[in-house]
């Protein structure tokens, strides 16, 4: 950038400021009485014999030397200074890089930001009002009321309403959501944000997967039980239940099977009515300080429209037993073992595993359905299984590996798993890894097409038993998004189908 370039916005606004304040002295001090003496109001020129009023709009002069001074177009010159005013104000939030609506009163800001389309300069200054804290009570409330109702193309909760609302709300709710604030229990009003994407092809006889994700704009803390029903039987059992946490460490999708295509009815449309049996934690408050609600009172309703998938006979999968490679991948894969916090009340405990060994080609038309058990080896009596979780994933594609996993909630005896970190005991733990065909078909729904599908002939169908690896943490573990709404379940006899 040259010299010239740089200085050549100051240059230019320095020219017009100069013809802005020749134009205003010539408002003030241009109009002189060079042809002798003249009405000061109207410029008719003055006899030697007239008297000090002016025969033509009747002005009278004080003096007579009134009738030669400058006339005075006091008008022009003020907006000739307004100009010059507005140049400079412009030209220093140009150089500030600050925007005109910084200057706009709260109230009116408020009341007309929703009616300009898109996230634009209005939205910003909201929210940098908002995360400034200089909104007052008043305008706030009249903001979140404004955020919650939406408008008429951007009902609460839809895609428009989220990037024009929805991000502000959030804003909100972070800092200023109290129990003691009213706003805070008309949020639970709004219903999530609900995706439930199912398989895209699939045989229209068999249990369908599907995944679940959900965007709520509760108080933070919030636990709800997610029921999905069919929405033309509202009155029947669910078809599936989850618990859900809306201030999860970690983000994730939920994993499910809904009944077969054949069986869904037309509309295929899902109702998902959240209850919320108490708020554990609100903003400002610790877990320890629960908070209750009304118990089982539904907090919100979605609904979401299913797509059928492409029906089809699905190949027979060839059950493989793996290779050395392949029980060297998996049991890294698992290596890392189970974390545990020390300071945990509830859950301390954690499975890690990563599932980019097996990006690797010659997993690359494999499927793995992995039930993972650990196990607790004593002396003096059989086998004891503390934990299990089923695992399918889709070998191969090492940039796509991250999505093309899934699993369930996890089984698990809590309290027996104390055991695998007592130094004194002379119990051995273990890891076991079994293939699943079953488990395995559910990696189908990962997949985006029929060509996909067809591309993967063969599941896993070895196992392996290796020494459990165990990791302690200090503080509070991650909190999950998703729970068994009756519990934590201890390890069943034998693995579900």
């Amino acid at each position: 950038m040259t010299t010239f370039t740089i200085w050549q916005p100051l240059l230019i606004s320095g020219l017009l400021a100069l013809v802005v304040l020749w134009y205003v002295w010539r408002s003030l001090f241009g109009d002189r009485a060079r042809h002798g003496p003249r009405c000061l109001s109207c410029g008719h020129p003055f006899t030697k014999d007239q008297d000090l009023t002016c025969v033509e709009c009747g002005w009278i002069a004080r003096r007579e030397r009134d009738l030669t001074r400058p006339r005075r177009h006091w008008i022009q010159a003020t907006l000739g200074l307004l100009v010059l005013l507005l140049g400079a104000w412009i030209l220093r939030m140009q150089s500030t890089g600050e925007s005109p609506v910084r200057y706009v009163p709260d109230s009116f800001l408020v009341r007309l930001f929703p009616m300009v389309p898109g996230d634009g300069v209005l939205q910003d200054e909201v929210a940098r009002r908002l995360n400034d804290g200089e909104l007052s009570t008043t305008s706030l409330e009249t903001l979140v009321r404004r955020l919650l109702a939406g408008d008429d193309t951007a009902p609460p909760t839809g895609l428009k309403w989220q990037v024009r609302y929805g991000g502000l709300l959030d804003q909100w709710r972070q800092a200023y959501a109290s129990p003691g604030n009213p706003l805070t229990a008309a949020l639970l009003e709004l219903p999530a944000a609900a995706t439930l994407e199912t398989a895209a092809w699939w045989d229209s006889d068999e249990p369908v997967p599907a995944t679940l994700t959900l965007r709520d704009w509760w108080p933070l803390g919030t636990e709800a039980v997610a029921e999905l029903r069919w929405a033309s039987s509202p009155e029947e059992p669910p078809i599936h239940a989850v618990g859900y946490r809306n201030d999860a460490s970690i983000e994730r999708r939920h994993h499910l099977v809904l009944p077969p295509a054949e069986t869904w009815p037309d509309p295929p449309v899902v109702e998902i009515a959240f209850r919320a049996p108490s708020l554990v934690r609100l903003a400002g408050e610790s877990l320890e300080t629960p908070t209750a609600a009304t118990p089982d009172a539904p907090a919100a309703i979605s609904r979401v429209e299913l797509t059928p998938p492409i029906g089809g006979g699905s190949q027979p999968l060839e059950p493989w037993p793996g290779s050395d490679a392949a029980t060297a991948a998996i049991q890294a894969m698992f290596e890392p073992g189970i974390q545990r916090w020390v300071d945990a009340e509830t859950r301390p405990y954690a499975m890690r595993f990563n599932p980019r060994h097996l990006a690797d080609d010659e997993f690359g038309d494999v499927l793995f359905g992995f039930v993972v058990e650990v196990i607790e080896r004593a002396p003096t009596r059989p086998p004891q299984i503390h934990r299990r979780t089923r695992i399918w994933a889709v070998g191969g594609s090492p940039e796509t590996i991250g999505r093309r996993i899934g699993w369930d909630i996890s089984e698990e005896a809590t309290e027996a798993l104390d055991g695998a970190f007592d130094p004194e005991s002379d119990h051995t733990w273990f890891i076991r890894v079994t293939g699943d065909e079953d488990v395995a078909g559910l990696a189908r729904g990962l997949l985006a097409d029929r060509k996909s599908v067809d591309g993967y002939g063969r599941w896993w169908s070895g196992s392996t038993t290796f020494q459990l690896n165990r990791a302690t943490s200090d503080g509070a573990p991650f909190r999950r998004m998703w729970f068994d709404p009756d519990g934590v379940q201890p390890p069943s006899p034998r693995p579900r189908p």
